[in-house]
């Protein structure tokens, strides 16, 4: 990659539309990246734009790579173990295994390597009385920390966009912060200011930030991010192989 990703987004304390404009922009920066990592894990690389009007043929190492890896860490489905006698350690356990904490877990795994990390949100389904858990992309999704040394979570955004009715694009900003979640909107052009919460905090009772933040590696990097280069040479040259092919049996067939 041609940018280097920040570590970690970091805000102040209290949350107002200022720190929330500058920790979303901090995201906002990231997001280019991850789309684009996600094109290379699917196989839209950038070389089929070289070869637009030619053979484009895609070995999609990244794929195995992020999938290879994933299968050696969670392949066999991880048990989860507590004392006996820790009653609360157990109903953990009984929760996990009511939502299949297993498939979460490997999907967390499969998403550090392609993004260089991975998000879980721990909520309470409606009408339910347990909570569960899901992950959410990095495309869609931060947590912003204190800058001391304690680093602790201020707060975890999941983030989408609609057009409204004046066809304007709409950021909306679900806010999970130690206490509560509130929703928080910005229109694309006035996202530098125009941040406003449009719900009332509705307490979530976890008592910390439930958007949790999983790193690859000190750097957030993904596992298949340092040889994007190499796998668009590498597909280019398979495809103008095919091209010369191509081009001495039609040569061939005219004489």
């Amino acid at each position: 990659m041609k940018t280097k990703p920040p570590e970690t987004i970091i805000t102040q304390t209290e949350i107002t539309p200022r720190t929330v404009k500058l920790a979303f922009d901090d995201w906002l920066a990231q997001k280019g990246r991850f789309d684009t990592l996600h094109r290379y894990y699917i196989g839209d690389h950038d070389f089929a734009e070289i070869h637009a009007d030619s053979n484009r043929i895609v070995s999609n190492f990244c794929a195995y790579i992020s999938k290879a890896l994933r299968g050696y860490m969670v392949g066999n489905e991880p048990k989860y173990i507590a004392p006996d006698d820790d009653a609360l350690a157990q109903e953990v356990l009984d929760l996990m295994r009511k939502q299949d904490k297993w498939a979460v877990d490997s999907q967390i795994v499969l998403d550090m390597s392609r993004y260089g990390k991975a998000y879980e949100l721990v909520y309470l389904p409606e009408g339910k009385s347990e909570p569960a858990s899901t992950t959410v992309s990095p495309k869609n999704a931060f947590v912003a920390y204190t800058g001391d040394m304690e680093r602790d979570s201020v707060f975890g955004a999941v983030i989408y966009s609609y057009t409204d009715d004046s066809d304007r694009k709409v950021y909306r900003m679900y806010m999970y912060t130690r206490t509560d979640v509130q929703i928080w909107e910005s229109f694309q052009d006035d996202s530098s200011s125009g941040w406003h919460a449009v719900t009332d905090p509705v307490p979530h009772g976890f008592g910390r930030v439930p958007l949790i933040e999983y790193k690859n590696n000190g750097e957030c990097t993904g596992d298949f991010e340092g040889i994007m280069d190499l796998q668009d040479a590498y597909n280019s040259l398979l495809s103008d192989r095919q091209d010369d092919k191509d081009a001495f049996a039609q040569s061939m067939l005219f004489i």
